[in-house]
């Protein structure tokens, strides 16, 4: 090409984009022809009025100086450049570059600090259900986006942005579960890169224990696999203490046996799982015990009464004599010994009251003293409990005691005769004192107190005697009456009450008991009960708005549900009737007669147990009606209507 031709496609070039600067100078952004591939050197060079630029995606080049020394603050870099000038553009202080990741551009942009480079991330660190992030820092990061996820593909990852620092605990995560990590950067310059990847798996949850298996002096164990577990640990201790423990490492399969024990002997487990990670076992043990010496005694159960113990055991071969062993804990060197026992059992007698006794035999023969039995123990029966003195008032006594060692409960016995069978029995109290309410006036208690533990109870040798007292303002029940589905509940007036009010219900709790305020005279019925049920009664008098203390408990059976004839047998001049049983009967009669008036009734027939009747001698080819009539201690009630039943010819 000759110079003429030369210069002027320069001056052509030069003249187009000096009509296109001039043309976009009006506009925010400088946009490129989307034709145009290359920006020539020095092309803007020193131009202070263009600040952003958008270049298309058909530019490849970008020349020596093209931008250099002008205005420009923000420039977005294609993924189409293949070659950017080392001094294209102004300084990274003034330009904010923008780049798609992965590309020449981009990574040129890093190299020149216009782009935040890349963390670079430590190992990461699996903890239980967290992982440890670490990386480098980078220069001109404000901040780092954490991403994690379960696959390799950071497109399944989840962002934890905004961290500051170098590091980064991501916690509520899977057990046994490998999670792959990124780091970006953060900051004025825009997002780096994502760091090199790393990988790390969480800890394994701890296995859980199958029931063991014992053996001899072998306990074997199995357990379902754990996600994440590459192996398995076992520790076992002859105490609940995991830092006293052995360990049996490296197991590979989700069983094992530990062999060697010693016999009659409790031990205490804890499984661990791990990985590259670390690992975890239960913090609560798993205990089992060993079993017997084949070559000791077979200890039995123990016998307990009161202050004393009867051991037994199996005979073993060739004995000459045995040895017991007795004391307050499960450490055989620590117990007394017995010696010269001739027989297989021995009793321990002068123990302590509410104590648990651990024992073992040893048999004797021509070689020595044999290996110990199986352990046994059990616990001596409480002492009894001795009352305080007893705080009346009115018809109420408070009890009071000291504890007593080895009582887990206590009972009261007491009635107003000296006969500990007849008496009634409060149970199952878990307090050292107890107030025994609704009780008769003026009227002498006596009273034993019972203590009780799992292997029996005691109760005090003698009562004590207390005497109630008499209360002007408190109303004093009478035996109440019950009916039909009712009780007539009376007692004496008190002088200043103003009205009463009536309680009862099925237990002998008075704080349980369903109350009727607002009762005038001296006598109330209750109806709506239940039949054949014992209801308890108390009164209270109110006086000046007051309550008074409950009266003395009484209580009355209401009358048994009637009974209803379910079959009539008739076999020549005999019926047979048979029917069902019905709540608190103490026994059944037959009223019968050749006519349905009840009254009229020609006769009775009576029985106190079962559920069926034979009426003999009745007239031959006769019809008669058969009421069944239900009773209790409180009276008795028929059936609502009569069954027929007619008598065979002669």
């Amino acid at each position: 090409m000759n110079k003429k031709v030369v210069r002027f496609t320069l001056i052509l070039t030069m003249a187009l984009l000096s009509c296109f600067y001039l043309g976009a100078a009006m506009a925010d952004t400088l946009t490129f022809p989307a034709d145009l591939q290359v920006i020539e050197a020095e092309a803007f060079y020193g131009d202070t009025s263009i600040s952003d630029v958008v270049l298309s995606n058909h530019i490849v080049e970008i020349r020596s100086k093209a931008f250099a020394n002008s205005s420009l603050t923000s420039i977005n870099l294609p993924a189409s450049l293949s070659f950017i000038a080392e001094d294209a553009l102004p300084s990274p202080d003034q330009v904010r570059v923008t780049a798609h990741e992965g590309s020449y551009a981009f990574d040129w942009a890093v190299t020149h600090g216009y782009l935040l480079s890349a963390p670079v991330q430590n190992a990461s660190q699996g903890k239980n259900r967290e992982i440890i992030v670490s990386w480098t820092a980078v220069d001109g990061a404000d901040t780092y986006t954490i991403y994690y996820s379960a696959t390799s593909d950071i497109a399944d990852a989840i962002e934890k942005t905004g961290i500051t620092g170098n590091k980064c605990t991501i916690d509520k995560l899977q057990q046994g579960t490998t999670y792959y990590t990124w780091v970006k950067a953060v900051g004025q310059k825009g997002v780096s890169a994502a760091s090199n990847m790393q990988s790390v798996i969480t800890y394994p949850a701890a296995p859980t224990l199958n029931e063991p298996v014992v053996s001899g002096n072998s306990i074997s164990f199995t357990w379902n696999a754990v996600p994440g577990a590459s192996l398995y640990r076992l520790n076992y201790s002859t105490i609940d203490d995991f830092d006293t423990s052995t360990r049996i490492d490296n197991i590979k399969t989700t069983a094992c046996t530990v062999e060697g024990l010693a016999y009659n002997t409790t031990y205490y487990f804890w499984p661990e799982s791990a990985n590259a990670s670390g690992g975890l076992r239960k913090t609560s043990s798993v205990s089992a015990t060993t079993g017997p010496d084949p070559a000791a005694p077979v200890q039995h159960a123990l016998e307990v009464y009161m202050r004393q113990i009867t051991v037994s055991w199996d005979a073993s071969a060739d004995a000459q004599s045995y040895r017991v062993y007795y004391g307050t804990t499960d450490d055989i060197s620590a117990a007394t010994e017995v010696t010269g026992i001739p027989g297989t059992s021995y009793v321990l007698k002068n123990l302590e009251a509410g104590t648990t006794y651990y024992t073992w035999v040893k048999a004797v023969t021509a070689a020595g003293v044999g290996n110990a039995s199986n352990m046994e123990h059990v616990i001596t029966y409480p002492s009894a409990p001795v009352l305080n003195t007893p705080v009346v008032s009115g018809n109420t006594i408070r009890l009071s005691w000291n504890d007593v060692k080895g009582a887990d409960r206590y009972s009261i016995r007491y009635g107003t005769t000296n006969a500990f069978n007849n008496s009634n029995r409060i149970n199952n109290i878990r307090l050292n004192s107890h107030t025994i309410e609704g009780l008769e006036f003026n009227t002498k208690y006596y009273i034993w107190m019972e203590s009780y533990n799992e292997s029996g109870g005691v109760k005090t040798a003698n009562p004590i005697e207390v005497t109630t007292e008499d209360d002007a303002l408190t109303p004093k029940q009478n035996d109440p009456k019950g009916g039909q589905k009712k009780i007539t509940v009376s007692w004496t007036a008190v002088d200043s009450a103003e009205s009463y009010c009536v309680y009862y219900g099925t237990t002998a709790t008075f704080s349980a008991a369903e109350k009727i305020s607002n009762v005038t005279g001296s006598s109330y019925t209750i109806i709506g009960l239940a039949a054949g049920t014992r209801y308890y009664t108390w009164v209270t008098a109110v006086s000046d708005g007051v309550e008074s203390n409950q009266s003395n408990r009484k209580s009355a059976l209401t009358l048994p549900p009637a009974a209803s004839i379910e079959t009539i047998d008739v076999t020549g001049n005999s019926i047979t009737v048979t029917w069902k049983a019905t709540t608190s009967a103490t026994g059944y009669y037959l009223k019968y007669g050749t006519s349905s008036d009840y009254n009229a009734a020609q006769g009775t027939t009576e029985t106190t147990a079962g559920t069926s009747c034979t009426i003999t001698g009745l007239d031959y080819d006769t019809t008669y009606y058969v009421w069944i009539v239900t009773k209790n201690a409180s009276g008795s009630i028929r059936s609502a209507a009569p069954k027929t039943a007619m008598t065979e010819a002669n």
